[in-house]
């Protein structure tokens, strides 16, 4: 009976410590406008994370990005996420990139607090074969938030991130590849 006992507990102690894995993929400590870019009024960012960089199978509730630079700007922001084949991404415009996307989150946010900043979204199914895509879109308008942006640290890495900006109206043309794939946990 004592050994059903210990099975039953291990087995739930182990279930549990499933579920809440957390992923970090990024180790960089250099800040950075993206993936919630309110230095301009408009940004986009895109961020594929590989099935090798999570590792994990199984619903994502929670994302965090690390600020490495408080901001007190009110952001509408929206997340998007889709699975790919890509190993690395190319020039392409906004409309495209999000064709076929799911929707995580649609809301103001404000980026606060130094460290992991969690949002909560839609629950959203990784099959953990796939590469991951997560689209940021940040619709501060105008000229952006002077003095008030929040900045993220980033991960140098080759053909992994895309992003626009610009002021007054959001970018309509192609995101330009770049190496600062922000942090995300």
């Amino acid at each position: 009976m004592k050994k059903l006992w210990f099975i039953a507990i291990l087995l739930m102690v182990l279930s549990l410590n499933l579920i809440a894995d957390d992923v970090i993929i990024g180790t960089g400590t250099t800040n950075g406008y993206y993936p919630f870019n309110a230095f301009y009024g408009y940004g986009r960012s895109a961020s594929l994370y590989t099935a090798e960089d999570i590792g994990l199978t199984g619903n994502i509730s929670h994302l965090s990005w690390e600020v490495g630079s408080t901001g007190s700007a009110v952001q509408p922001i929206k997340v998007y996420a889709k699975l790919v084949d890509e190993a690395t991404l190319t020039v392409a415009n906004w409309a495209t990139l999000t064709e076929d996307a799911t929707l995580l989150y649609d809301d103001d946010h404000v980026f606060a607090a130094l460290g992991w900043s969690t949002i909560d979204i839609t629950d959203f199914n990784y099959d953990g074969t796939q590469n991951l895509l997560i689209l940021c879109e940040s619709n501060y308008g105008g000229g952006g938030a002077s003095g008030m942006y929040p900045q993220f640290r980033y991960t140098v890495t080759t053909g992994k991130h895309l992003y626009a900006r610009a002021d007054n109206n959001p970018p309509t043309g192609n995101l330009t590849v770049n190496t600062y794939r922000p942090n995300i946990k």
